[in-house]
């Protein structure tokens, strides 16, 4: 699932999801970008970080090296910050 979100309303998007079935989540490093369609300036693409929170809160193993997923995070700050 590709799903946009506001600060606060990410976990209840993810639950939601998950509960009914779905265990592919599309997300994006720092939640970069969005869609100007929706009509909310706030609103995001889901970040990769939340989608990790949520899982290791839910007892979930992913195949993702913390170590180099928060290298990767940094590495993007510092390419959007630079431009």
């Amino acid at each position: 699932i590709h799903l946009h979100i506001k600060q606060n309303d990410w976990r209840e998007k993810i639950e939601l999801a998950y509960d009914n079935g779905c265990q592919v989540f599309d997300g994006v490093i720092n939640g970069f970008g969005g869609c100007p369609m929706t009509g909310y300036e706030m609103l995001g693409n889901l970040p990769t970080g939340n989608i990790i929170e949520f899982a290791k809160s839910k007892g979930i193993e992913l195949a993702i090296n913390d170590a180099k997923f928060i290298q990767a995070k940094i590495l993007a700050d510092n390419i959007l910050s630079s431009s």
